[in-house]
């Protein structure tokens, strides 16, 4: 019972956290930690299925406890949606602080025109690396704040325009995909 809740609880918490572990590792290692926890999984599922069937003699709580642990862990892993949670989550947490960023930028205490500016110390955390994309066009304010950064043109994040629109698909020197928006001129966007 110890190893199926030891491994059900570290494939959730890896679905939890993913994207900070892919930032972290990059995305070479990342997803190979990923599917390797993924492995590990299954290896203690596929264990926990056999158990039931070679212990039958065993109280059905020694027997199948560890296999409805492992499935119930699968199914939250597989239905549950993980990544649109901890974007929710990461919006309402730093939304505040990129308000005062996009505040910054409007006063030209952050300058840039379609570059990289790097966030004070107190502010690095409100996009991943550390820094906002800024362009500034036709009369519009466009602050980019990084959730993930892929390679090359591959990236997420947040947007605020100063009009309330949505940005184009070229802005940010991307193919932007998605453009969901957040209210009040912000935006989820994803790159291809």
């Amino acid at each position: 019972m110890v190893i199926s809740l030891i491994a059900s609880g570290l494939l959730l918490l890896t679905m939890l956290f993913q994207w900070s572990i892919i930032e972290a590792l990059t995305v070479f290692l990342g997803p190979l930690l990923i599917f390797a926890v993924w492995v590990g999984f299954a290896i203690v599922f596929v264990w926990s299925l056999v158990n039931v069937f070679l212990a039958r003699r065993e109280p059905p709580r020694q027997a199948y406890g560890p296999l409805g642990v492992n499935l119930l862990a699968a199914v939250l892993a597989v239905f549950v949606p993980f990544t649109q949670l901890t974007l929710e989550l990461d919006y309402r947490l730093n939304y505040s602080r990129r308000v005062q960023v996009v505040q910054k930028v409007a006063t030209g205490d952050l300058n840039g025109s379609r570059s990289r500016v790097p966030l004070p110390e107190d502010l690095k955390g409100v996009s991943v690396g550390g820094d906002i994309l800024i362009d500034r066009r036709g009369g519009t304010t466009k602050v980019f704040f990084f959730t993930f950064r892929g390679l090359l043109d591959n990236f997420s994040g947040f947007v605020h325009t100063s009009d309330g629109k949505p940005p184009k698909p070229t802005d940010f020197g991307g193919d932007l995909q998605d453009v969901v928006p957040r209210g009040n001129g912000w935006f989820f966007v994803t790159s291809a």
